[in-house]
């Protein structure tokens, strides 16, 4: 998956997305084994 497939107004560099509110907000959903839908809002 690829941030800009859902989100393409971000457009986060792979150094960037430690720190990217939309990455972490997929991140916090697959640690809680939930369904992936990125919040392409999140700072």
């Amino acid at each position: 998956m690829t941030v800009q497939e859902d989100c393409q107004g971000n457009l986060v560099e792979h150094i960037g997305l430690a720190s990217n509110g939309v990455v972490y907000s997929g991140i916090r959903q697959a640690l809680n084994r939930q369904p992936i839908k990125l919040d392409c809002t999140a700072l």
